[in-house]
C-alpha cells in the first residue's frame, strides 16, 4: 500500500470519480476493468471498495481472483483468501503463476498442511519447483507450517538459492524446535562465502541460539554481526536484547540497548519485558520513568511491559498514571494493553476496578478474560472465576494454558474437586492443551487443601515430569494448613532426600508441629536450619511514597 500524498490522493479522487460515472451510466463492469479497479482500491487500502467492486464485476475470470486473492494476502487477510480459493476451485477455473503462489501462502499455517500440499502438486504440473521465486514459497509456507523436512526436499532440488532461501530454511528449523539443526544450517551458509547472510538470518540465528542452553554460541553470534557490520541495524540490536535477556544475560542486555544510537519501540518493550521477567520490575519502570522523552511514541508492547512491571510491584498508583497514559494514546481498547491493565489492578487487590476496565471493553481475547479469571481466583471469587470462564468459551473464545492455571485455583481455593477434575480432564480432551507442571501443582494443592493427601499423592506419582520438587512443596504446603502431622513427616523426608540445603521444607514442618503445639520439635528444626548454615530468604513489602 502506498503512503498516500498530494498526488496519490488526487489520483484516487480521479479513478472514485470514473468508477461513479460507469456506475451512474449503467456501464457493466466486466473483469478486465474490474480487476483495474480492485488493484487500485487495494493500493489506497481501501478493501471494503475492492470488494464491492468484485461482487459487482460480471462473468469473473481468473484475472480477477488473482487480484482479489493478492490483494487479501497483502492485507493479511488469509481468511478471506482461503475463502476465495475456494471459489475458484470450485468454477474449475486456472490460476495463473502468481495466484499460485498467493494460494501457497494464503495455506502458511500447521492446520492447512494437506491443502498446501495439494497446492504444490499443482505447482509440480505448471512450474517446476526449483525456480527461485517458487521454490522460496514452497520453503517458507512448509517452514510456517511446521514440516521443515519437506522444506528441506524443496531446498535440495532449487537449481538457486538465494539468501532468502536459507533463511526460510533456518526459520523452518527454528518454528520445529530444532534449533541446532538451524545452526548447522547457517553454519553451511557461512562456509560457502558466496551468499551474505542478511539482518533477517542473523535475527532468525539468534533466535535460534537464544533456545539452546549453551550461551557461548549466543556471544559468538554477537561477535560476527559486528564483523559483518550489522551492528547497527535496530531491528539485530532489538534481537540481540532478547537473546541476551533469554539466556538470563540482563546487565549485557541493558548494554546493548544503552549503546544503541536510536531506539525504537521494538527495542524499549523487549529491555522492558526482559526486566520484568527476570524479577527487575522497578529498574522497568525506571527506564521508562528516566527516558520516556526519548521515546518515540508509547506503544502496547511498552504500554503491556510497565503494567505488567506495576503488578510485580503492586505499584496501583504508577498503574493509574499508566492508565491516564493509555487513554491519551487510545491504547485503551487494546487486547494487549486491556489484559495488562485488568491483570495490574487485580494483582494490586483493586478487582473492582479491573472488572469495569475489562467491562467497558466491547471486545476481548483469552488475555483479558484470562487476567479477570486469575484476578477473582487469587481473591477467592471462586464462582465468579468460573462463571466467567464458561461465559468465555461461549463466546468462542479458545483458552490457553495460563487461563486453565487460574480455573484450578479458583478450584482449589474454593475446594471444588469434582469441577477441578473434570477442568483438569477437559484440557487435553476438548482443548488438546498439554498439562504443565503448574497445572499438576493446582490439582495438588486442591487435594491437599481438601484432605484427599493420598489422592494428591497418587497424582504427583503420575506427573509426567524429571523434577517434582515443586509438587512435593505444594503438598507439603497443604498439609501444613491441615496440620497433618503423619502425611507432612513422609512428605518432608522425600523434600530433604531430593533437596537437603532448601530451608523452606524445614520451615513448612516445623509449622506443622507448631500448630500441632509440638513445639519442642518445631524449635528442633529451626535450630537444624541455623546449624546447617541454610538461610530463609527474607520477606519483604513494597510501599510508593509520594514526591
Amino acid at each position: 500500500m502506498v503512503t498516500p500524498n498530494r498526488a496519490s490522493i488526487c489520483i484516487l479522487n480521479l479513478s472514485q470519480k470514473v468508477h461513479a460515472c460507469l456506475a451512474k451510466s449503467g456501464f457493466v463492469v466486466d473483469s478486465f476493468i474490474g480487476t483495474a479497479l480492485i488493484d487500485m482500491y487495494f493500493t489506497f487500502g481501501m478493501v471494503t471498495d475492492a470488494r464491492r467492486t468484485f461482487l459487482d464485476t460480471i462473468d469473473k475470470n481468473e484475472m480477477i481472483f488473482s487480484a482479489m486473492i493478492h490483494g487479501y494476502m497483502c492485507n493479511s487477510d488469509h481468511r478471506s483468501a482461503v475463502e476465495l480459493i475456494s471459489q475458484l476451485r470450485k468454477l474449475k477455473l486456472v490460476p495463473d503463476y502468481y495466484t499460485l503462489h498467493c494460494m501457497l501462502r494464503a495455506y502458511s499455517s500447521p492446520e492447512m498442511l494437506e491443502e498446501g500440499r495439494a497446492i504444490h502438486g499443482q505447482v509440480i504440473k505448471s512450474i517446476a519447483e526449483s525456480d527461485l521465486f517458487t521454490g522460496n514459497t514452497l520453503i517458507e509456507t512448509y517452514s510456517k507450517c511446521r514440516a521443515v523436512d519437506e522444506a528441506v526436499k524443496v531446498f535440495m532440488v532449487m537449481n538457486m538459492r538465494n539468501e532468502f532461501s536459507w533463511t526460510a530454511l533456518i526459520t523452518g528449523f527454528i518454528e520445529s524446535e530444532r534449533c541446532e539443526e538451524a545452526l548447522v544450517m547457517f553454519h553451511k551458509l557461512h562456509s560457502l562465502g558466496s551468499i551474505q547472510p542478511s539482518q533477517y538470518t542473523l535475527v532468525a540465528v539468534l533466535r535460534a541460539t537464544s533456545k539452546l542452553p549453551e550461551f557461548c554460541r549466543g556471544n559468538l553470534v554477537h561477535g560476527y554481526i559486528i564483523k559483518l557490520g550489522f551492528y547497527s541495524h535496530a531491528y539485530i540490536e532489538a534481537a540481540l536484547i532478547s537473546m541476551y535477556a533469554k539466556c538470563g544475560c540482563i546487565d549485557e542486555a541493558y548494554q546493548v540497548f544503552s549503546s544503541m544510537s536510536q531506539r525504537d519501540p521494538v527495542s524499549w518493550s523487549t529491555m522492558m519485558a526482559a526486566y520484568v521477567q527476570h524479577g527487575r520490575s522497578e529498574k522497568a519502570l525506571k527506564l521508562f520513568l528516566e527516558h520516556r522523552d526519548g521515546l518515540i511514541t508509547v506503544d502496547e508492547f511498552i504500554l503491556s511491559s510497565c503494567l505488567s512491571a506495576c503488578s510485580s510491584l503492586t505499584a496501583v498508583e504508577m498503574g493509574r498514571c499508566l492508565h491516564v497514559v493509555t487513554i491519551k494514546t487510545g491504547l485503551e481498547s487494546n487486547l494487549h494493553v486491556v489484559g495488562a491493565m485488568v491483570d495490574m489492578y487485580c494483582t494490586c487487590g483493586f478487582i473492582g476496578d479491573g472488572q469495569k476496565f475489562f467491562d467497558k471493553m466491547r471486545e476481548h481475547n483469552v488475555k483479558s478474560y484470562t487476567a479477570l479469571i486469575s484476578g477473582y481466583a487469587r481473591h477467592g471469587l471462586g464462582q465468579e472465576a468460573l462463571h466467567l470462564f464458561h461465559e468465555m468459551l461461549s463466546a468462542g473464545v479458545e483458552p490457553d494454558g495460563a487461563t486453565y492455571v487460574g480455573v484450578l485455583s479458583a478450584c482449589s481455593h474454593f475446594g471444588l474437586v469434582k469441577e477441578g477434575w473434570h477442568y483438569f480432564e477437559s484440557m487435553w480432551k476438548d482443548h488438546r492443551l498439554e498439562r504443565t507442571i503448574n497445572h499438576y501443582a493446582c490439582m495438588v494443592d486442591l487435594l491437599g487443601r481438601a484432605g484427599s493427601v493420598k489422592e494428591a499423592e497418587e497424582l504427583l506419582k503420575m506427573a509426567p515430569f524429571k523434577s517434582k520438587t515443586l509438587l512435593w512443596r505444594t503438598l507439603l504446603g497443604a498439609c501444613s494448613k491441615h496440620g497433618n502431622i503423619e502425611a507432612g513427616n513422609r512428605i518432608a523426608e522425600k523434600l530433604i532426600e531430593l533437596e537437603p540445603d532448601e530451608p523452606s521444607t524445614y520451615v513448612l514442618l516445623s509449622n506443622i508441629y507448631a500448630s500441632a503445639s509440638m513445639w519442642d520439635r518445631s524449635f528442633e528444626l529451626k535450630n537444624k536450619i541455623k546449624e546447617g548454615g541454610m538461610k530463609k530468604s527474607p520477606g519483604h513489602s513494597w510501599i510508593e511514597v509520594a514526591k
